[in-house]
């Protein structure tokens, strides 16, 4: 059976994947944990991810800081 959804987020995908990284990152093992950021971009969840006491790594075909990591998906 196909899902759809009936709305849309009342956050960006941002907001959303913050709230959930503080709701989630207490639950951890331990209380840390590594967030991979694939399309990492501009970094916009660092600051949610480090807040969080959790270790950021981002990935992007076309970083834009030194910080992010060159990743091309169609390369092995």
């Amino acid at each position: 059976m196909d899902q759809q959804p009936d709305a849309n987020l009342d956050q960006s995908r941002y907001e959303f994947a913050a709230d959930f990284i503080r709701r989630f990152a207490p639950t951890l093992p331990g209380g840390s944990g590594t967030v991979f950021d694939i399309g990492a971009g501009k970094m916009p969840m660092r600051p949610a991810v480090e807040g969080a006491n959790l270790e950021w790594v981002g990935f992007d075909l076309f970083p834009a800081d030194p910080a992010v990591q060159r990743w091309d998906l169609s390369e092995p």
